[in-house]
């Protein structure tokens, strides 16, 4: 199983398509390639990591103002300040740009394994109408399991968030629905009877 956040989320759908999960979560993904929304907060919050108009060779360093908006937003900001200390690294512009790419395209019509997208409803970067957008693509086409799942005043720091545990607990318990029981019941075929 693949569980990705972001990136890792985009990433995480790319696999799924290649056969080489059991399953997939993907957790306030970054979209596929053609996968858009109107949202100005995932414009305003992604031009920075974007960095249109600048040198691609050259890292990004995401302020802590940026950060507050994209990642902590609605948090205290001991928080968010904490969050950003210990986390923010300088990011690659090529990564990011890669978002908007051939290699960031998802046949949608092909069928996969089971499927979880996850969105925080006040995430400013990747918005909750963005992936709903994505999981609408799947949605159109039946014969795999696609579901989504949209967590109330959560941001992109999901998992980061006091009471990260809600978020884990309906994602361990849609893996156990869509993915582990069956492989439990294949591994014992002579519980599958009970």
């Amino acid at each position: 199983m693949l569980i990705g956040h972001s990136y890792g989320g985009l990433l995480t759908q790319l696999l799924v398509q290649r056969g080489l999960a059991a399953a997939g979560v993907a957790i306030d993904s970054v979209p596929p390639q053609g996968v858009f929304t109107f949202k100005w907060s995932f414009y305003r919050a992604t031009w920075g990591p974007l960095g249109f108009f600048t040198d691609v060779n050259k890292p990004f360093m995401m302020s802590l103002r940026q950060w507050q908006y994209a990642f902590v937003n609605g948090m205290p900001l001991d928080e968010q300040r904490a969050a950003y200390e210990q986390l923010t690294i300088p990011e690659s512009k090529r990564i990011s740009r890669d978002g908007l790419t051939r290699a960031a395209r998802v046949d949608f019509s092909r069928p996969h394994v089971p499927l979880l997208l996850v969105a925080g409803a006040v995430d400013h970067i990747m918005p909750a109408a963005l992936n709903r957008s994505n999981y609408r693509r799947y949605a159109r086409y039946a014969g795999s399991v696609t579901d989504f799942k949209e967590f109330a005043g959560r941001n992109h720091f999901i998992l980061g968030q006091p009471g990260w545990q809600e978020v884990a607990d309906y994602v361990l318990s849609w893996l156990q629905r869509h993915a582990l029981a069956p492989a439990r019941a294949e591994a014992t075929p002579e519980l599958a009877a009970y």
